[in-house]
């Protein structure tokens, strides 16, 4: 059993709370590798080319490009060089 401390007067009290944690600036683009989002941008081109680095790096993966305020999303696939 633990002792109790007595705080002295104008001493916060202790809460187990945390503050809330602030979200990242959240651009209106994001880009998802599996479902799961890995960065945001401000621009479509920025998310699109961010996009075609990771899924030329790890073709594997599914990458999309999702527009939050139209509520669509975009396949990336990287275009063969010739």
């Amino acid at each position: 059993m633990m002792a109790s401390r007595r705080r002295p007067e104008g001493e916060p009290a202790e809460t187990d709370e945390q503050p809330p944690k602030a979200r990242p600036d959240a651009g209106r683009f994001h880009v998802r590798v599996d479902r799961q989002t890995k960065s945001t941008h401000a621009t479509a081109e920025l998310a699109h080319a961010a996009a075609l680095d990771i899924k030329r790096r790890y073709p594997v993966v599914q990458v999309i490009v999702y527009a939050s305020d139209e509520r669509t999303t975009a396949i990336v696939q990287p275009t063969d060089p010739e």
